[in-house]
């Protein structure tokens, strides 16, 4: 009987910890580091689709870039990289009213088959610094500008 009224809280507890009035509400800092991500699953599944959603459609980076050239960029990088791991070395947010910076560091490997460590060369891996700039519209977080440089002069 003391094992079954044992389990029985187990489970409650379990139970309330998942209600939606036992959390705080996201921050929008909380909410920025979802998309990060979420774009970082995306990426390792190499679902621009999904990494779509997030960008605003009158993205404008200081390159010239828009909307259309990064959806290219990603399938030029997508179709070119056969197998992809995406992670998220560190993200540091800003927010400041309706506008958010991220400073995002991400690792992207290449996951050609091999053996040993020294069998990984140095163009399976490579770290990039992401600068985003994200608006909020309608209580929605926008990717609406960003930069990017690989790490380590390369």
């Amino acid at each position: 009987m003391k094992y079954k009224i044992t389990i029985a809280i187990i489970i409650l507890v379990f139970y309330l910890a998942l209600q939606p009035g036992c959390h705080a509400p996201l921050t929008d800092e909380d909410r920025i580091h979802s998309i990060i991500e979420d774009v970082q699953a995306a990426a390792t599944e190499k679902d621009i689709g999904t990494i779509k959603e997030f960008i605003a459609d009158d993205y404008h980076d200081r390159k010239g870039r828009e909307i259309q050239d990064i959806h290219a960029l990603l399938a030029y990088y997508f179709f070119r990289t056969r197998n992809l791991s995406v992670f998220v070395k560190r993200s540091e947010v800003t927010v400041d009213g309706e506008r958010a910076r991220a400073l995002v560091d991400v690792l992207f490997l290449n996951r050609r088959q091999f053996e040993k460590l020294p069998d990984l060369i140095p163009e399976d891996l490579v770290v990039y610094e992401f600068d985003v700039g994200f608006v909020k519209r309608s209580e929605r977080w926008w990717v609406i500008e960003g930069t990017w440089e690989r790490m380590g002069g390369h």
